[in-house]
């Protein structure tokens, strides 16, 4: 089992060995820590889900203008 401060594994061979009361606890405490961690309390979004998009189609990218510096 890990014993990372951020990532943490746990090795699950067979699913009556699965330690739901651990679990339970790792992710109480995670909640709680990262409420702490909260600086200002209006930032707490309740009830709300953040969804990340992203595009199946790339924007090309426009070549970027090289400046040279000019001679005296």
């Amino acid at each position: 089992m890990g014993q990372g401060n951020q990532y943490r594994y746990i090795l699950v061979t067979d699913k009556k060995k699965f330690p739901k009361a651990y679990i339970k606890k790792l992710v109480n405490e995670a909640y709680a820590n990262s409420l702490a961690k909260v600086k200002d309390q209006k930032q707490i979004i309740n009830g709300q889900t953040i969804v990340k998009s992203v595009s199946d189609k790339k924007r090309v990218e426009k070549a970027k203008k090289v400046v040279k510096p000019k001679k005296k």
